[in-house]
């Protein structure tokens, strides 16, 4: 116990796996010599940390729209499109509250892009789903036309999409405050004690 505090105390310890491959491949890898397009090389099967140093050292390379293309081309590719994001941003705010960078903080504005694409496109599958519930359920009762089911259907799907609509922005708005104090490392005053008259 004494020499892992000792190894802590001078940062030879790490959370991080020293095998070989023991990560989540999040951006595409090829072993191999380095080339300038949008892989991550290495000359043989990297470990965790570096692995993760080597997404940023790559996105550091760019400028300008090819950072996006960069962080297009490795979401593209993997499946889990909220859990890419997710390690993402994590990534990008740990990195930007021990440095600021320009590139950083592009790549934070993609994933916020992405983020809303991809909560929008959640919006409108639900949006979908709850036509069609309310269109099989009112489509069941034998009294109603069919031009007055239309008119039902779009009436109820409007209050439920509104509905909805609110309920999803007010929980953005929630994880937006969250995450932009901690992010930009804003303190937020919460005793009056703390001002300065």
């Amino acid at each position: 116990m004494f020499w892992r505090n000792v190894l802590a105390t001078f940062g030879e310890r790490s959370g991080y796996s020293t095998e070989q491959g023991q990560f989540v491949p999040y951006f595409q890898y090829k072993i191999g010599p380095y080339q300038t397009d949008l892989y991550l090389y290495f000359p043989k099967e990297p470990y965790a940390l570096r692995y993760k140093n080597e997404i940023f050292n790559k996105l550091l390379e760019f400028t300008g729209y090819d950072i996006i293309r960069y962080l297009d081309f490795h979401y593209a590719a993997y499946a889990n499109k909220e859990d890419f994001l997710r390690f993402l941003q994590y990534e990008l705010s740990d990195r930007l509250k021990l440095k600021s960078n320009t590139q950083l903080e592009s790549a934070m504005n993609w994933v916020t892009e992405k983020k809303e694409e991809l909560q929008n496109d959640r919006k409108r599958e639900i949006e979908a789903e709850i036509k069609q519930g309310v269109q099989e359920i009112i489509g069941n009762q034998p009294s109603v036309s069919g031009k007055d089911t239309d008119n039902q259907v779009r009436a109820l799907t409007d209050k439920i999409s509104e509905r909805l609509g609110k309920i999803m922005a007010d929980t953005e708005a929630s994880l937006h405050g969250l995450t932009g104090k901690l992010a930009t490392g804003e303190i937020e005053l919460n005793n009056h004690n703390h001002e300065i008259n």
